[in-house]
């Protein structure tokens, strides 16, 4: 039973990421081909808007299309005379393949569509910022955890060059939202370090704390509680962009991968097989990624399980209140504020059913990972 069950969570955490990756080809007014009798086009793939082929709803036109499975944009109206339908809508003299299956909004916008956005909105926000919090805490851990405060040494060059790529980062990524340009200073200055790591000539080496300064980080932002600093980093990043809500969530949800990696390095680096291959002579990212990484990956994936689920149900309470996302995106959090404002079960219920599901299924994910440590 175990088995059949963790099979089904698996196939609906695929299923949601099948739909948030092919959600322009699931849900759109626009033709996925047009045929005619002697050229095949794709009008989605095309970026004008002058070039776009929208539907007519059952009228007649020269060309032979294929359209997705809900033939609406989650942004457009449907061409409906009320604007707020139940779910299984049908329109009067309209094909019955236009027809609303969970309803509309109080603007006419089709619920299924925005259920198929929402859905890619939570898997890009929830993923992204798994993935953000995982390779900054994990690796911040597993540095404090291997050097400690006295074992990495650097140069007067290092030190300077870190400070300054790192505040340029920052920079861009503060007044401009260049996120291009942050990872690639970041990048950079990681190679930069490393080329003065072999070839500057170092004098004198000084300590770097970075055991202290990732413990203290830690704490500072620990002691800040999740709402305050949420809404104090939205207010820096002035406009309203999901991928400001990736950042936010990832620096919200690091520690707790810091926190694990660290503590299972320092237990991981006392073991004969990590003494053995330092005697060997092997290098420090063979180490680390090799002999130290894996070791500790099956207590990481349970918290990046956990974190997943955590980053899906954020982004849709900060939906539900407003927060973040620009007013354009739809999100199954800003369908089930709508649905509170304008008394529709529909819209709170498909939306909240779809978390729910997601949830439980990354939790079961979670148990078989544990059963099996």
């Amino acid at each position: 039973m175990r088995k059949i069950t963790l099979t089904l969570s698996i196939i609906v955490i695929a299923s949601y990421i099948t739909v948030a990756i092919l959600a322009p080809f699931i849900a759109s007014d626009i033709p996925i081909v047009c045929v005619s009798d002697r050229s095949l086009s794709f009008p989605i793939l095309k970026t004008h808007e002058s070039q776009l082929l929208h539907i007519t709803h059952g009228k007649s036109s020269t060309n032979d299309c294929w359209y997705a499975l809900i033939p609406y944009s989650y942004k457009n109206l449907g061409g409906t005379e009320a604007s707020l339908l139940p779910p299984l809508s049908t329109q009067v003299g309209i094909s019955s393949r236009f027809t609303h299956w969970l309803g509309t909004d109080k603007i006419g916008r089709d619920v299924a569509a925005g259920m198929i956005r929402g859905t890619r909105t939570a898997v890009k926000i929830g993923g992204f910022s798994v993935l953000i919090s995982f390779l900054l805490g994990t690796w911040l851990g597993i540095f404090a955890g291997y050097f400690g405060d006295n074992g990495l040494k650097m140069s007067l060059w290092q030190l300077l060059s870190t400070s300054v790529f790192t505040l340029l980062a920052f920079f861009y990524l503060y007044y401009g939202s260049h996120y291009l340009l942050f990872l690639g200073l970041v990048v950079f200055g990681i190679l930069f370090h490393i080329i003065l790591s072999k070839f500057a000539l170092r004098k004198k080496n000084y300590n770097f704390p970075i055991d202290l300064i990732v413990v203290k980080a830690i704490e500072v932002r620990k002691s800040i509680p999740g709402l305050f600093f949420i809404l104090a980093m939205l207010i820096i990043f002035n406009r309203p962009s999901s991928w400001n809500i990736v950042i936010v969530i990832s620096l919200l949800g690091w520690i707790d991968f810091a926190k694990l990696a660290r503590a299972e390095t320092m237990a991981t680096k006392q073991e004969n097989y990590v003494i053995s291959a330092r005697l060997l002579g092997l290098s420090l990212s063979n180490i680390l990624s090799k002999q130290i990484l894996p070791n500790i990956m099956p207590t990481l994936w349970v918290v990046a399980c956990f974190s997943l689920s955590s980053a899906i149900l954020l982004e849709s309470s900060l939906s539900f209140l407003g927060i973040g996302l620009p007013v354009e995106d739809v999100s199954w959090g800003k369908l089930m504020n709508e649905g509170r404002t304008s008394q529709a079960w529909w819209l709170v219920v498909f939306p909240g059913l779809a978390i729910f599901i997601l949830v439980l299924s990354l939790n079961r994910v979670i148990l078989a990972i544990q059963e099996k440590r």
